[in-house]
């Protein structure tokens, strides 16, 4: 299980050998530099390899997974002894041990050689956490990105633009990847160009009409959500639906719509959300009770809600409609069936690639529901709000899979019903994980960082960043044989709200959208923000982060047009500021009424215009096109990757609710203001209250003063 090393390490005499030959003192620089390196999976385990052997004495590790076993076919740093452990742990102990300096094990926060040369630490956390804010990137000479989605390398742009770090960028698609080089004032940053969108389904047919198995893998993910999510907002799930409080006040209107959402509202509400079973550890469920809930559940999912649409002729002319399942079947499931299970079967790979029956389907549903409710651990993250659908959760996507058969079942879906593997790889469109792309990435981004460190001063970093390059991994070799393309990089684009402060459109029905769903479906999902603060003229409506105050959250639920201030209304200029990532924007909205949407062309309800990119689905390169357009393909491609399994999310990512975060930005957050805008119904006044932060002159012991 030992890492073999060698006595005399071959790239790091080659490394000193030859820097020091063109450039005097540069492998100095190299033992000196303090590097950042977020993510450990399959490009940062091939980093950490890299860094270590070549004579980086100073890293610093972020990353918040743990090892699966799945991991173990590519991250070459873990062992199977390491599973269910911190991969930044792991992978840093690694290096340190391969290192041609000493060999040291970890401890809690740090791994150094008894000579004390070395000095790798890890972090194992979420780099959008409170302590690595813009004062901690400010340490570092070079960061370097191995991170597995785009959330996190936009916040990672940002920080490091804010604190005017160096970025080295990297991502893989298969045999597809490339490398980059941000640099603030000088390159084009991460959020320059727009990124490939995941592919949206129209709500009504994930609903209602499905005719292929990735539209009841959709629905299943769902129903998870509505099952086991017991957070706000409540209708996370797009199969939730309210009481319909909002009917027309007009009395004959109101009765009319009445019976109509009589006739429209789903009979599984008061079953699957309603009589959800406690989550109290003093008087938890017990096994009947959840036995209960799960049959009650699946009979209103698929019995009495396929017989009603069907009553009412919701598929009067529909080729195939559907068929509802037999009861017997749902009672023998929960009643007598041993759902599938990993632990049980002496073949993984035939569990993995078995077909579920009915009976088992529903004995696998059962068995998560259990699963949930009936652990201490299970009760406490469904009162948190804190259970989301994770391709890698097995309660998750054993689930999902017995879901999307059963559905899969009734409608009657050709190849409808899925295996786990199957049913995993279209949740996730999973493109394979190629190890040798991770390692070529992952060396060219050592080769980026040696230039980096040549350049002699702090002053002479932009002409070191001039000498970087932009290069793209390709699948087919170009015109002249290769299969690296190495290219200038790019400027920043002038019209992008991130790096150039440019101000955006946004156009949107402000009659219908609350400022709960702006923030959470726009600012923070689209625009990538972690802990706004809105604006209308000098007052805020509302605002996130240390000191926040939860008088805004009254705010939440109103429409935007009828927000304090006079609302937002068509022209109306709302300024978003995020002190964490040190940005500001201004959003124009323009409206757009609630007849005037195609639900089919804009899913979103929204669309941003003016300045901002607006995103594209990527497309797949040909033999036909140019090299170049090949090599941009291929960087849309990776810009989505993901270094553990490459994932392209199929439905529209379900809104994640982030709390309100605490913020410790240094001088920045000296210079915060925050203004109040209290709305009160007899006159419309405003009360504004400014609280000013000074800062005195002083390091660690600084001290803020509030007048």
């Amino acid at each position: 299980d030992k890492i073999a090393t060698m006595t005399t390490n071959p790239l790091l005499w080659s490394t000193a050998t030859t820097l020091n030959a063109t450039s005097p003192g540069h492998f100095d620089k190299i033992s000196t530099a303090k590097l950042l390196l977020v993510g450990s999976g399959g490009i940062g385990c091939e980093l950490l390899k890299n860094l270590s052997l070549s004579g980086f004495q100073n890293v610093k590790v972020i990353d918040l997974d743990t090892i699966d076993v799945s991991n173990l076919n590519r991250q070459f740093l873990f062992r199977s002894k390491h599973v269910g452990m911190s991969k930044c742990q792991v992978a840093t102990a690694a290096a340190v041990q391969m290192s041609p300096f000493t060999v040291a094990s970890a401890t809690n926060t740090d791994v150094t050689d008894k000579n004390n040369v070395l000095n790798y630490e890890y972090f194992h956390g979420n780099v959008k956490d409170d302590q690595f804010n813009i004062n901690f990137f400010k340490q570092f000479d070079v960061v370097l990105n191995a991170l597995d989605n785009v959330d996190a390398r936009r916040h990672v742009n940002r920080l490091c633009l804010a604190s005017e770090v160096p970025l080295v960028e990297a991502g893989t698609t298969g045999y597809l990847g490339q490398t980059t080089v941000i640099y603030k004032g000088e390159t084009e940053c991460y959020e320059c160009q727009p990124k490939p969108t995941q592919k949206v389904y129209p709500i009504c047919t994930i609903r209602s009409t499905p005719s292929q198995p990735v539209h009841c893998i959709v629905w299943a993910k769902e129903l998870f959500t509505l099952m086991f999510y017991h957070g706000e907002p409540k209708d996370k799930s797009m199969l939730y639906e309210d009481d319909g409080d909002d009917a027309d006040t007009d009395t004959d209107k109101h009765e009319e719509a009445a019976v109509e959402a009589s006739k429209s509202k789903s009979t599984y509400m008061d079953i699957v959300v309603v009589k959800r079973p406690s989550t109290n550890d003093e008087n938890p469920p017990n096994k009947q009770q959840l036995q209960d809930y799960a049959l009650a559940s699946l009979e209103a999912l698929f019995i009495t809600e396929i017989n009603k649409q069907l009553g009412i002729d919701k598929y009067k002319g529909a080729k195939n409609a559907p068929k509802p399942l037999q009861l017997r079947k749902l009672e023998t499931g929960i009643r007598s069936t041993v759902a599938p299970s990993a632990t049980k079967s002496s073949n993984r790979k035939l569990y993995d690639s078995t077909v579920w029956s009915t009976e088992q389907c529903v004995a696998q549903i059962l068995n998560c529901v259990e699963e949930m409710y009936s652990t201490k651990s299970g009760r406490g993250r469904l009162r948190e709000g804190t259970v989301d659908f994770d391709k890698d959760d097995p309660v998750a996507m054993n689930f999902v899979t017995a879901a999307c058969n059963l559905r899969a079942s009734v409608f009657g879906i050709p190849g409808g019903p899925q295996t786990l593997h199957d049913a995993k790889g279209i949740a996730g469109n999973i493109v394979p994980a190629i190890a040798t792309t991770n390692a070529i990435v992952a060396g060219l981004q050592i080769l980026e960082v040696f230039k980096l460190l040549n350049c002699g001063s702090p002053q002479g970093l932009a002409a070191a960043v001039a000498k970087c390059k932009y290069t793209y991994c390709l699948r087919d070799k170009t015109r002249k044989g290769y299969y690296l393309q190495p290219t200038t990089l790019p400027t920043p684009s002038p019209s992008c709200y991130v790096c150039k402060k440019s101000s955006i459109h946004l156009t949107i029905d402000t009659e219908s959208w609350t400022l709960m769903n702006l923030i959470q479906n726009v600012i923070k999902k689209r625009l990538g923000f972690n802990a706004p603060t809105i604006l209308m003229g000098d007052s805020a409506i509302y605002e996130e982060g240390e000191d926040a105050d939860e008088f805004f959250e009254r705010n939440l639920p109103k429409l935007l047009s009828n927000l304090p201030c006079g609302g937002m209304k068509d022209g109306t200029s709302v300024t978003v500021e995020d002190f964490t990532q040190d940005m500001e924007i201004d959003i124009i909205i323009q409206h757009r009424g609630k007849d005037e949407w195609d639900e089919k062309k804009e899913p979103d309800l929204f669309i941003i215009g003016g300045k901002a990119p607006a995103p594209k689905q990527a497309e797949a390169s040909t033999h036909e096109q140019s090299q170049d357009k090949e090599a941009e393909v291929g960087a849309a491609a990776a810009d989505d990757d993901d270094d553990d399994d490459d994932i392209e999310v199929l439905d529209e990512e379900e809104v994640i609710a982030i709390a309100p975060t605490a913020v410790t930005t240094g001088q920045e957050q000296g210079k915060k203001k925050k203004r109040a805008a209290e709305d009160k119904p007899q006159d419309d006044a405003v009360t504004l209250v400014t609280k000013k932060a000074k800062r005195s002159n002083g390091d660690d012991d600084a001290v803020v003063v509030l007048d």
